[in-house]
């Protein structure tokens, strides 16, 4: 519960006024992607926020965050791997590191990368395309050469493997909703240890219930 409250507010101060589009999303990827809220969270935040440097909008950011997300799981899917790892090629790819995201399939050096750039209609600056233009062509690159995977979570979800994750985010979800009606409680037993140990009279007394002790063990 303390996790996934950390992570909500991730997502909103990098996403901000679209952060609902990925807090919706969110509520539902055990299903869809094999994530539970908490660990969906914690893997688009840092993509957004590479998107978002990149000079993406924050509507494009939010938008391509979740269709890049979906991708992943499919690929995880289609190669039997973790998604968070397939994710995580994905973002090394848009750093310009390619060899996480060869082992998916996926080709993409600077001559394709200034191809696809071009092809989107961006324009160089000076010699070179910008960081922006560079983003947005391996985006394009990535979802082109991984659309044969297209759908792979989805049409397996029955599959033993996509089953498996699906229950272990589900599982994970029901634990933070419980966590999150347990919280006020815990909260308030937390409160009262920390105003007791504060207690000078408390401290006064440990210490010199302490000191006997000592002095009982030495004699």
């Amino acid at each position: 519960s303390s996790d996934l409250g950390e992570s909500l507010n991730a997502v909103n101060v990098v996403f901000r006024q679209s952060a609902r589009e990925i807090l919706a999303f969110g509520e539902t990827s055990a299903r869809s992607v094999g994530l539970s809220q908490r660990a969906f969270n914690q893997l688009v935040t840092p993509l957004g926020a590479m998107l978002k440097n990149a000079g993406f909008n924050l509507d494009e950011v939010a938008a391509k965050s979740i269709e890049l997300t979906r991708r992943a799981a499919d690929m995880a899917s289609v190669f039997n791997t973790d998604v968070g790892q397939a994710l995580g090629a994905v973002q090394a790819a848009l750093r310009g590191e390619i060899d996480p995201i060869e082992r998916f399939g996926v080709s993409m050096n600077a001559a394709q990368v200034e191809a696809a750039a071009a092809a989107l209609g961006f324009k160089k600056v000076g010699d070179e395309f910008s960081n922006n233009a560079k983003a947005a062509a391996r985006v394009a690159l990535i979802l082109d050469q991984t659309k044969s995977s297209m759908g792979d979570f989805a049409n397996t979800s029955s599959s033993l493997a996509n089953r498996q994750r699906i229950l272990t985010a589900s599982f994970e979800d029901f634990r933070a909703t419980l966590g999150q009606k347990l919280q006020p409680v815990v909260e308030r037993v937390l409160g009262f240890l920390v105003s007791t140990v504060q207690d000078p009279a408390v401290t006064q007394g440990v210490q010199r219930w302490s000191a006997a002790i000592q002095e009982f063990v030495l004699n």
